[in-house]
């Protein structure tokens, strides 16, 4: 009979980890790669035996992380895991993994950063970590602006018209903040263009007068965009000759913060 540590250690998959629980995680991220797969296939792609396959992915099934289909019978992800994947995008969830990458942003420029997710057709921003600049803030957490006025809506609406042909769609109204927000349809497809052309966006005193923004898009596990990432700063600090340099940075960051989370950018952007 064994004993409790020598017990513990038969179940474990090295580590401290619990083998049972590794093999499982393993076959959901197999899953993940197909649009179905038959559990013979699926057995011999993560190296298992098929008796073992079948036992994991019954108890998968039972829970609603997987399903198999009853006409093809080949198995796909399951309801519940979907779940639980979604919850990752949650900003309670999300934005404290993706603070290094913010405090990398800050120190490289000096500026301050923000992170924004899109709600109900405005940005609202989830993150934010001050820089060297008096400037007076711009989107304390929790607070929404219009996509249009915004560098980091205008980045993500320019993602979102690559992906579905449809400029517009979440666009909602051109609300004017400042004389310099833009306030024509035409002058917005063009401002567009130029961000899917050099990969970021700029706010020019659109949303404040004096403050300058620029942003760039994160994508998610589908290559969507999933959230934007900026810094901003008063237009003596984020001058004409620097814009070019800060948009590189803050792409490069944009870029890195995709990885982390899964995300891939799509080919037309990388």
């Amino acid at each position: 009979m064994l004993g409790k540590a020598e017990a513990g250690r038969s179940v474990l998959g090295g580590a401290g980890t619990v083998q049972s629980v590794n093999r499982a995680l393993g076959l959901l991220e197999a899953l993940a790669q197909h649009d179905g797969i038959r559990l013979t296939e699926l057995a011999r792609q993560v190296g298992l035996s098929l008796s073992t396959t079948h036992r994991l992915m019954t108890t998968l099934q039972q829970n609603g992380f997987a399903q198999c289909s009853q006409v093809t019978n080949r198995w796909h992800v399951g309801r519940e895991a979907y779940v639980v994947g979604t919850a990752f995008s949650r900003p309670s969830n999300f934005v404290p993994g993706v603070m290094p990458f913010l405090r990398r942003l800050r120190d490289w420029t000096g500026e301050t950063v923000s992170l924004g997710m899109t709600e109900r057709d405005q940005m609202k921003f989830v993150g934010r970590l001050k820089g060297k600049g008096v400037v007076r803030a711009i989107g304390r957490i929790g607070t929404y602006v219009p996509l249009t006025i915004s560098g980091m809506g205008k980045a993500l609406l320019a993602a979102d018209s690559m992906r579905d042909g449809e400029p517009f769609a979440k666009a909602g109204s051109l609300i004017a903040a400042t004389p310099k927000s833009i306030r024509s349809w035409d002058v917005l497809r063009a401002d567009l263009d130029r961000i899917r052309d050099r990969g970021f966006a700029v706010d020019d005193e659109e949303c404040r007068i004096g403050v300058r923004c620029v942003a760039a898009v994160v994508y998610n596990q589908n290559a969507e965009p999933h959230c934007a990432v900026s810094i901003s700063g008063s237009i003596n600090r984020l001058s004409d000759n620097r814009l070019g340099r800060l948009g590189a940075m803050v792409s490069e960051v944009a870029r890195d913060m995709t990885v982390a989370i899964g995300g891939h950018v799509p080919p037309d952007r990388s």
